[in-house]
């Protein structure tokens, strides 16, 4: 009882308490926008590396390797005879994968530059397909049913999503630390500084997820977005000190000497006398 009337009758003691919840409170909301940060990196790179200029040429070589190692590969080599008789009196030929589940519909020109050109061009139109797939279900049930989900231009728009979502709160987070900081300032340098910490765990993403299948494909953009992060962390670094010494400058050239003060005092007195 006695603790609690000296914290708030004398008033040391309640600013004491007051900074001891504003610490708190600076330190929770740093945290959480650190965590909405890395979050927001992971968001961003899976987005850009789900690009399908970035994934096509791997899932091509995947698709291929995982073909020939199951034996499905040999259903369009087995097939090849049927197309070149087909393509005699047509312009396409199309065939049923029972075991991918897949129409192939392959022109007659690609079929006639050879047996090689027509499986590679089935399995980059099968990858195409599959990529711009439109999914009428929920992105996480959708993976339940298929996991070629996640490797889809609505894995790509799903983890953008995020991403803006993730930025938007980094915001709000970022404004709550700009209004909790004694010197606002120092809010560039801080944040520059989470932003390079929040960049770190991209540099060994790629080795976590190596052992997992199609992960590496997620995280093929990681390096890029750790330097795009680590330039914009540096720039408001830079950006605060730029800000700490021009303030310094300012407020140096903007002092009076004792000498000025009691002179301009004086000068303002004599005009009162005189109205």
């Amino acid at each position: 009882g006695v603790i609690h009337l000296q914290i708030f009758y004398k008033p040391k003691y309640l600013f004491q308490f007051m900074g001891l919840i504003g610490s708190g409170l600076m330190f929770i909301t740093g945290v959480l926008l650190l965590i909405s940060l890395i979050a927001g990196n992971l968001f961003l790179t899976m987005s850009m590396s789900l690009d399908y200029n970035n994934v096509k040429d791997k899932l091509i070589t995947d698709v291929k390797n995982t073909q020939q190692e199951n034996g499905k590969i040999n259903e369009i080599t087995n097939n090849f005879n049927s197309a070149i008789m087909g393509c005699q009196n047509n312009s396409q030929y199309e065939f049923n994968s029972g075991e991918i589940g897949y129409t192939f519909v392959i022109p007659c020109e690609v079929v006639l530059r050879g047996q090689e050109a027509t499986i590679d061009y089935a399995i980059e139109k099968f990858v195409n397909d599959s990529y711009y797939r439109e999914y009428e279900c929920g992105f996480w049930k959708c993976a339940d049913n298929s996991a070629t989900v996640f490797v889809s231009e609505t894995a790509k728009n799903y983890w953008t999503q995020k991403f803006y979502l993730s930025l938007l709160v980094s915001a709000v987070l970022a404004l709550i630390v700009f209004f909790l900081l004694e010197k606002k300032k120092s809010i560039f340098f801080d944040l520059g500084v989470l932003i390079i910490i929040s960049a770190l765990p991209l540099l060994g993403i790629n080795w976590i997820i190596s052992s997992f299948s199609f992960a590496d494909i997620l995280f093929l953009k990681a390096i890029n977005v750790f330097r795009i992060m680590l330039l914009l962390g540096i720039a408001l670094i830079l950006t605060g000190i730029i800000f700490k010494f021009w303030g310094f400058a300012f407020n140096k050239n903007e002092s009076f000497s004792k000498e000025e003060v009691e002179e301009i005092v004086k000068e303002e007195v004599s005009k009162s006398k005189g109205k």
